[in-house]
């Protein structure tokens, strides 16, 4: 019997084929992450057919309020997990800039700083990363 390959463009949704070079995942990103910006948090919306993640960046969709200004910074946590159902043991704190706006509420950031720290560990302060 030969292996099962398994082909990532097979899986992609019928509106076209991915050409990027990281792998988008089309998931709940808005119940996954915490997105904040000016210090403050962004009620994110659920659309999952425009909301996605990738190690360069994201795409993200308000559900009300001011939507960050292009070339602003916001920050975006997120639960490194083996498995969805599993807490988390290991976060990732992103910090990017707004490099683009869809409709009305929708926004694009490209991570330009990436920590990682433990759920025991306090998350990495602006004073701490431009330090380091």
């Amino acid at each position: 019997m030969s292996p099962v390959k398994f082909d990532p463009m097979a899986t992609l949704p019928l509106r076209g084929r991915e050409r990027r070079v990281y792998w988008r995942f089309h998931l709940p990103v808005s119940v996954l992450v915490e997105a904040r910006w000016r210090g403050k948090p962004l009620a994110l919306a659920t659309d999952t057919e425009y909301e996605n993640i990738s190690a360069v960046g994201a795409t993200l969709a308000l559900a009300r309020g001011p939507r960050p200004g292009l070339g602003e910074e916001v920050e975006i946590r997120l639960p490194l997990a083996e498995r969805a159902s599993e807490p988390a043991r290991l976060w990732a704190f992103c910090r990017g800039r707004v490099v683009r706006h869809d409709g009305d509420m929708g926004f694009a950031v490209y991570f330009e700083d990436v920590d990682f720290y433990s759920e025991q560990a306090e998350r990495p302060s602006a004073e701490a990363r431009a330090h380091a």
